[in-house]
């Protein structure tokens, strides 16, 4: 399909299906877990309310397939960037998981049904990237079936570990987060590029009002027989494993497809971030837990996964609001890139004794230094003429 084609019904939902799909991640799969545990409920809605509106804001921000590829295409290390952190994140994730897990030989049997499912990420170099989302899309239609049948639903949550008080703090560091991320994802990116107007936006409304919608409520449900140490059905869990599996490899399958058309060396870059954090993920499960207040009683691999989820908070919104969103005048990018590291810079411990110290409320000034960083001056000198 070109961009100028007028697409149907089914392009439309087989597109939103695809967005939901490359947008469900390590974090929609298992940071409303943690909220859950620290803030009940609250936590999940303080998550998710951000996360739809901000992704679908992308099919409305960018009216065109036009707007689209000038907006990659000016940003286009900052986009591999967030592609490469994104794959490592997964291969972190996923290896701290299994090498973490009671469950006796949880390690052989995650790595068999691995590789059985692998094929995703060899085929997605080939086959229609929504093909391949119909089928992701089936196995966590089918696991969210059977965790309602499974009524996990009414597995009473534990009371919470933090105060509701603190989601004040918190909520608008979470806000900014998905509010400015989604723009730097290829992966949706790829959607605006093929659907022209109005059918991207409806695309994305879809994609993340209803579908994606319905994958963190799958996340909402199997995160309560988790919290609470519930045995679990065999079938509802062999379908829960799938669906995440599915969703990581479809993730990384599209994330490399993307990369893929920057270069062999973008690739390389990012096959090489990913065994990496494999290894830091699988070392720090078996790392034991770090003392004092600076690591908020946290074990050393959920440390791990909120340093990476914090660059999602920080770093990447904060590209975004400081240098990628249009200015009234000319723009000194390379002042401007140093004003993005020197707040990034001040607001880095801030943000640990936030998302890591469970002190929220440094959230605060930290994300005020984010905010105030786009007033200082990066107005590019103009050119004088030659004489």
């Amino acid at each position: 399909m070109t961009p100028h084609t007028r697409p149907g019904p089914l392009a439309v939902l087989s597109w939103g299906l695809y967005l939901a799909c490359a947008w469900t991640w390590c974090i929609g799969m298992y940071f409303p877990t943690l909220l859950l545990r620290d803030f009940g409920m609250w936590g999940w809605i303080i998550f998710a309310v951000p996360n739809v509106i901000g992704a679908a804001a992308v099919g409305f921000v960018f009216t065109s397939p036009e707007a689209s590829r000038a907006f990659i295409d000016k940003h286009r290390a900052a986009t591999s960037w967030f592609g490469i952190i994104t794959i490592a994140f997964h291969g972190y994730w996923i290896a701290w998981l299994t090498a973490s897990l009671p469950i006796p030989n949880s390690a052989s049997t995650i790595l068999w049904a691995s590789l059985a499912l692998a094929p995703l990420v060899a085929l997605s170099r080939w086959l229609s990237p929504r093909l391949l989302a119909f089928g992701v899309g089936l196995i966590s239609a089918t696991a969210l079936v059977l965790a309602l049948r499974a009524d996990w639903q009414s597995i009473p949550l534990a009371p919470a570990t933090q105060p509701h008080t603190q989601l004040l703090w918190l909520a608008p560091a979470v806000a900014f987060g998905f509010a400015l991320c989604p723009p730097m994802d290829l992966t949706l990116q790829r959607a605006r590029l093929s659907l022209p107007g109005r059918y991207g936006a409806a695309a994305f409304a879809v994609g993340f009002g209803v579908f994606f919608l319905g994958m963190i409520a799958l996340s909402a449900l199997y995160a309560r027989p988790v919290l609470a140490g519930a045995s679990v059905a065999a079938v509802p869990l062999a379908a829960l494993v799938a669906h995440l599996l599915a969703q990581v490899l479809f993730t990384i399958g599209m994330h490399t497809r993307e990369l893929r058309r920057r270069g062999p060396r973008t690739v390389r870059t990012a096959a090489g971030a990913l065994v990496f954090a494999a290894i830091i993920g699988a070392i720090a499960a078996r790392t034991p837990d770090l003392p004092g207040p600076l690591f908020g009683g946290l074990s050393t691999g959920e440390i791990g996964y909120r340093a990476i989820l914090s660059v999602y908070g920080l770093a990447l919104p904060a590209y975004v609001w400081i240098i990628a969103i249009p200015r009234r005048t000319p723009l000194d990018t390379p002042k401007a890139v140093r004003v993005w590291i020197a707040a990034c810079a001040i607001a880095t411990p801030c943000y640990w004794m936030g998302f890591v110290a469970a002190e929220y409320f440094y959230l605060v000034p930290g994300l005020l230094v984010l905010m105030l960083a786009r007033l200082i001056p990066c107005r590019a000198e103009p050119a004088h003429a030659e004489r």
